[in-house]
């Protein structure tokens, strides 16, 4: 499961809003600046993304959205491609509202900071085990 969960400007790196189950060593916009670091190294170097970072017990799973980018932290026994899921379904729901002001940014991250991912995150896992159970009928 998602143990901490990051949502970023995709042109500067800032932090916009942030969810940590687990509390991380580093702050949120340290972290956030090196994800979109290493995304953006990948895309100069390489001509590519990178959906993943691999860590020796943990994983970093990254989505580069069209707007923003989420980054998320899971232990390497979880499903990279179910929390890549679940951060696009958090992708989702920031931009229904927050659209407008991911366009017009400059730098106040203050608008964003009411965004609750560990909110839309327990939703959404409530929501799967309901369609879940109700797909076993």
């Amino acid at each position: 499961m998602l143990e901490a969960i990051y949502v970023l400007d995709k042109s500067s790196g800032i932090c916009l809003a942030s969810y940590e189950i687990v509390k991380q060593t580093q702050s949120g916009d340290i972290l956030s600046a090196f994800f979109l670091a290493a995304l953006e190294f990948c895309k100069d170097q390489f001509h590519s993304t990178i959906h993943s970072i691999v860590a020796e017990n943990k994983i970093v799973v990254l989505h580069d959205g069209s707007k923003i980018v989420l980054a998320g932290i899971i232990e390497k026994t979880d499903n990279p491609q179910s929390a890549a899921i679940f951060l696009e379904d958090i992708e989702r729901e920031f931009l229904s509202i927050y659209e407008r002001q991911i366009e017009n940014y400059r730098g106040n991250v203050t608008v964003f900071r009411f965004f609750d991912p560990g909110k839309i995150l327990g939703h959404l896992v409530y929501q799967r085990i309901i369609e879940e159970s109700l797909a076993a009928l």
